[in-house]
């Protein structure tokens, strides 16, 4: 049976209170927990009546002056700054004028950050979007995301981690999940694919002489597409791409199980950014006789 799907719930952001730091569940302008919460609206209602018995603060209905024209205003909002006929007068000086190219034009992806796209980016109705359960991935996006910050989303699915996420709207056109044509740097590419991709692990198996021992093996998953496509970049033989099953479906898969073709494949991906967790686990398994 499929499980229901509470979008009210699953909009909710794990976040940590920014005075007590307990953790907290909701939107994005959730800032405190509800005890803090209570003592900051009490705190907010001492400087208004301090500012109120000052002669600083605004009440609705007072007159005003306009901040353009200098003509007196009747007030409608705390935050209003002008008079109805200037506040129709566009751009006014406390709006943003955007460069012409500002939707279309974004830095360019480095090969690193393309596999991540590639992997991990995708569309969701007016949103182009990055998530993993590991932050590293969509902190190593988040440059090329204007006026955009990772924030953690809570999984309401039973057994399912929270992962973190960026997104941004589609107007941004430059942000989109490239295609293989499009790498520019296939070492970075790799690096960000075969960290999220691939299990290196220790295979058992007997030597000549029948002693039981372990060696290493790398499995790169993926479309078989897309591994064709990444078996001429990867120095190391020509495999053939085996068809596996899994719990959640079936995948395709490169298996290296020569201990020099697995350092050879590792020295070549090797460099900066890379997700530090990963490889120290990597070397780990190398070190494991």
């Amino acid at each position: 049976m499929t499980a229901s799907f509470d979008a009210a719930e699953n909009s909710k952001m794990k976040k940590i209170c920014k005075i007590c730091g307990s953790p907290i569940y909701g939107g994005h302008n959730k800032k405190y927990c509800e005890s803090c919460l209570k003592q900051v609206r009490a705190d907010q209602h001492i400087k208004y009546r301090a500012r109120e018995a000052a002669g600083i603060s605004r009440k609705l209905g007072s007159t005003d002056i306009c901040g353009l024209c200098g003509n007196p205003y009747s007030v409608s909002s705390s935050r209003q700054r002008y008079c109805q006929k200037c506040s129709s007068i566009s751009p006014r000086p406390s709006r943003r004028v955007l460069p012409d190219d500002y939707y279309t034009s974004g830095p360019s992806p480095t090969g690193y950050q393309q596999g991540i796209l590639y992997l991990y980016g995708s569309f969701a109705g007016d949103s182009f979007i990055v998530r993993s359960a590991e932050r590293h991935y969509v902190d190593a996006v988040s440059p090329l995301f204007k006026n955009s910050t990772p924030f953690l989303q809570h999984n309401s699915a039973e057994g399912k981690k929270d992962y973190w996420v960026i997104k941004a709207s589609t107007r941004f056109t430059f942000l989109r999940k490239p295609s293989l044509e499009d790498i520019s740097d296939w070492t970075g590419f790799l690096r960000a694919f075969i960290e999220i991709q691939s299990c290196l692990d220790l295979r058992p198996r007997k030597s000549r002489d029948g002693t039981p021992i372990r060696t290493p093996r790398l499995r790169v998953f993926g479309a078989r597409a897309d591994l064709e496509q990444i078996m001429r970049h990867i120095p190391a033989a020509q495999k053939k791409i085996q068809d596996i099953r899994t719990q959640t479906g079936a995948t395709s898969a490169i298996y290296y199980q020569s201990p020099r073709e697995i350092v050879d494949i590792l020295d070549f991906i090797d460099g900066s950014p890379r997700n530090d967790a990963v490889w120290a686990l990597w070397e780990n398994i190398l070190a494991t006789k």
